[in-house]
């Protein structure tokens, strides 16, 4: 296949050396043969790839061919000055044979200077297009945000994961199910929808997890264990309906955007359910005070000296005690602070609860002619 392109190579140079003699005078027809030695080029590439009796070694012939193809562009680009007319005519050819051999190519090969930027282009237009509708949908800003960071990245040079010709047909697909959920005027979830696109084409960005992952703790009560269980299981349940398409992937090294949700799924639910395991009171409501820390210990200690509490030990009543009270500031208090009875440090707390207690029992008084 490679001895193919001698023709293209030939042609190339009869080219420049005509064009810088005669000029624009001579270009449609200068432009004529190069047209037709690009396709004489892929008619014997192709006659070449038939004689091929092995699967890989016609791969390996593939892949060599294309970037031995990729890399005449990429000279022929970087040549100032660069004409226009040669570039798009080895574009044009080269995206045909890309599409011959496709499936040789899509994970391992890269696009010429040229063809990422025009792609880049088309993608980045397309995009900027489509942000705005998606910001009327309620759709959260961090994840557009993180979404647009993710595919400029495709195009910054030295940036992970490097653009790949299996990119051009993955960010066209893509972009386009964004486009239709753009135009949709019914009344819907459009978050949750938004998450089911990205991972049904696998837009495996690790940022963009992050910000999901965030999202997902913010959700979460730090009180009603019961609660969070009973989200995280339905999010697990749907994920099961959104398997992503084996051949679209933003990184194909990485695992799907699937894989990180359900794993992040999965390791939540077993540390909630462990926590309830632990402590099966753990999800229930509390009860929210007036009292301070140390009004709360004074509360405690006398409560418990008058035999308020049915628990065989004062540890085990302060710890019942620490798990349901909360304090003023909607923090709970340590059963070993409830335990400790330390005078000089409750002192001026001891006033305070005093005179609640003297309202208490003056109000008794009052109403039950005590």
């Amino acid at each position: 296949m490679i001895n193919a392109l001698h023709i293209l190579q030939e042609a190339v140079n009869h080219y420049k050396q005509w064009f810088a003699a005669e000029g624009a005078e001579s270009a449609e027809s200068l432009q004529l043969a190069l047209q037709h030695a690009c396709e004489q080029t892929l008619s014997e590439i192709n006659n070449l790839y038939r004689q091929y009796t092995e699967h890989q070694l016609a791969e390996h012939a593939v892949q060599h061919c294309h970037r031995l193809l990729t890399n005449m562009h990429n000279t022929l680009h970087e040549e100032p000055p660069a004409d226009s007319i040669l570039l798009e005519l080895l574009a044009a050819m080269i995206e045909q044979y890309e599409l011959s051999y496709e499936s040789y190519l899509q994970h391992t090969c890269t696009l010429s200077r040229y063809a990422a930027y025009e792609l880049r282009e088309a993608v980045l237009l397309r995009l900027n297009n489509v942000l705005p509708a998606l910001r009327q949908k309620n759709i959260p800003t961090v994840y557009l945000t993180e979404l647009s960071s993710a595919i400029n990245s495709l195009f910054t040079k030295g940036k992970l994961p490097e653009l790949k010709f299996s990119h051009r047909h993955y960010l066209h697909t893509f972009l386009t199910a964004l486009e239709e959920m753009a135009k949709d005027q019914r009344k819907k979830n459009w978050t949750t929808r938004f998450l089911h696109i990205l991972i049904n084409y696998n837009f495996n960005h690790i940022g963009f997890f992050n910000r999901w992952k965030e999202r997902q703790a913010s959700l979460l009560s730090n009180e009603h264990r019961h609660q969070n269980l009973s989200l995280l299981q339905k999010q697990e349940e749907d994920l099961q309906f959104h398997i992503p398409v084996p051949t679209y992937s933003y990184d194909p090294l990485r695992p799907s955007l699937a894989t990180y949700m359900s794993d992040y799924l999965r390791t939540t639910l077993e540390g909630i359910k462990t926590e309830i395991e632990e402590n099966p009171m753990l999800g229930e409501e509390v009860l929210l005070s007036t009292f301070n820390s140390h009004e709360l210990t004074i509360c405690f200690h006398y409560s418990y000296r008058a035999k308020l509490f049915r628990y065989p030990t004062k540890r085990e009543a302060a710890k019942a005690f620490s798990r349901y009270v909360k304090s003023k500031t909607g923090k709970k208090i340590s059963y070993k602070t409830l335990e400790k009875f330390d005078k000089p440090v409750l002192e001026s707390a001891s006033y305070s609860f005093y005179r609640k207690f003297s309202e208490i029992l003056a109000q008794l008084k009052r109403d039950f002619g005590l």
